[in-house]
């Protein structure tokens, strides 16, 4: 990857026109950086039925409440969702190029040799433990909780089929998957299956492909009635130190309004007053993890006007020993006669508003003896371009050590790359 703060089209055009000599540059060969593993999800944002009365469940899908459901589309399959403060109602309607199979009947039995849906519910919000719920045109139930088919639940079903179509209206209790009462906001991981006989899978949530009960890898579903909604939460990376939970947060109020945020980790309670403007807001809370294990973290949002909460979010994380900072590039050229290398810092896992008072310093040392050493305290993005200025350099190997600093002066995030210069042709 080639730093995007150095412009290679000058370099070229000087290359051209004779304007550079190509013995006049030195390139740089950075050892590979570490790279940060990223996670994507969906997240859909449920409404509730409001005053409507909820749906009948015959599987048919007219009922009004219907026409207030938050909809995905997947394959050939469409899934409707809506709930109150008992139930989450699902509807699916599932279309096929060849005849239904629908051939089993009862509970608990081999679903999968039928065309059939699936409902996986992670509502611990662990990435480990959920409950599966299927159902085929015959009206064949199945419900388990992980692997297990002796977990038998609470719920309601029923479908309709015609040719090579399909409908199922399902109703599952929130007390059924352990929540009890609802707490509007909160963070459920949830994915959804359409099954084909003929071997035709197809998921909502990106799975590997090895199997449908990769809990780690399900979509996110967020119930919410307030004024102020959570559209979206994202955990950074964890590691062990701060960390950062990334919030889109949308509040319909005309009026500014408060959120208090608190976070729960094995020995740590931190808690963060936001504002909120009317709009959507983007909010970086953070929190600390201390031991290098799987860890439990939970968030709580309130609304600190009423002292009603808002969201609950809480997974499993394990912290890994990764740095706070970094330095991103691969390769870069240097110019004596400019004297200055370009690469580009990261910073992780810090939220802007104390990196604004933070200041990054950087030094270049060679054979153990510093070359030289430059800083900056006007940090406004975690992306920070660089151009150093150093000494002449003469081929060899070189580090550069990065060091943020707080407000104290305290160290409080550093880390080191190793590069070498070669002196060659420009290539």
């Amino acid at each position: 990857m080639k730093s995007g703060c150095f412009n290679l089209g000058i370099i070229f055009g000087l290359l051209w026109s004779g304007g550079l000599s190509a013995a006049q540059l030195y390139r740089i060969e950075f050892e590979k950086e570490t790279v940060f593993p990223k996670v994507s999800r969906e997240y859909l944002l449920l409404r509730p039925c409001d005053k409507q009365a909820p749906p009948r469940i015959d599987g048919r899908l007219t009922d009004p409440c219907w026409g207030n459901a938050e909809k995905i589309e997947f394959s050939d399959t469409v899934v409707k969702l809506i709930y109150d403060d008992k139930n989450l109602y699902i509807g699916f309607e599932c279309k096929k190029n060849t005849p239904l199979k629908a051939n089993l009947k009862g509970h608990d039995i081999k679903f999968w040799n039928d065309d059939n849906v699936e409902i996986f519910i992670d509502s611990n919000h662990d990435h480990k433990t959920y409950y599966q719920f299927a159902v085929t045109p015959q009206g064949a139930r199945y419900d388990g909780f992980i692997m297990d088919k002796k977990w038998d639940g609470d719920w309601q079903s029923a479908v309709t089929a015609v040719r090579q179509e399909w409908t199922a209206e399902i109703a599952i209790p929130w007390k059924t998957v352990g929540l009890d009462p609802l707490i509007p906001g909160t963070v459920l991981g949830i994915n959804f299956n359409s099954n084909h006989e003929s071997k035709k899978y197809a998921s909502w949530a990106r799975l590997s492909g090895a199997s449908h009960h990769e809990a780690g890898a399900f979509n996110h579903l967020i119930p919410g009635n307030s004024d102020i909604v959570v559209k979206d939460i994202k955990p950074g990376t964890p590691i062990i130190g701060p960390n950062i939970l990334f919030l889109k947060v949308l509040n319909k109020d005309k009026q500014a309004r408060y959120i208090r945020i608190t976070a729960e980790t094995p020995g740590t309670k931190t808690s963060e007053k936001f504002s909120l403007r009317p709009g959507e807001n983007e909010i970086e809370a953070g929190y600390m993890l201390k031991e290098p294990k799987e860890t439990g973290i939970c968030f709580f949002g309130e609304d600190t006007a009423t002292g009603k909460l808002l969201f609950r979010y809480c997974r499993n994380v394990t912290p890994q020993n990764l740095p706070l900072i970094y330095c991103m590039a691969s390769t870069n050229y240097y110019y004596p006669s400019d004297n200055n290398i370009a690469t580009t810092v990261f910073i992780e896992n810090i939220p802007l508003r104390n990196l604004a008072r933070m200041r990054l310093q950087i030094k270049a040392v060679k054979d153990g003896h510093e070359i030289f050493t430059t800083s900056t305290d006007k940090i406004t993005s975690r992306k920070i371009h660089f151009f150093l200025y150093p000494p002449k350099l003469e081929p060899g190997n070189y580090k550069l050590d990065f060091q943020l600093f707080d407000e104290a002066g305290k160290n409080t995030g550093k880390t080191s790359r190793m590069f070498s210069l070669n002196k060659g042709p420009f290539d």
